[in-house]
């Protein structure tokens, strides 16, 4: 079980007219709360991994149910 299970979007993201490959730039941005690094960049960019564990949890269930809406 990782930190984002469980956990429901908020938001209906079917017929969104946005593309899948713009929304993982996004997800590579936020730090993965079920990472085992070490580093403090937890996420490829790690630019957002001052965000909190259950904001970022979140926010990358949000952007993940975008993704399968677009896809």
């Amino acid at each position: 079980m990782g930190a984002t299970t469980g956990i429901a979007t908020i938001g209906d993201y079917a017929g969104a007219a946005n593309d899948p490959a713009r929304v993982q730039v996004l997800l590579d941005l936020i730090a993965d709360p079920d990472t085992t690094s070490s580093s403090g960049a937890q996420a490829g960019g790690g630019l957002l991994d001052e965000m909190s564990a259950v904001a970022a949890a979140q926010l990358r269930v949000e952007l993940a149910a975008l993704k399968a809406a677009v896809t």
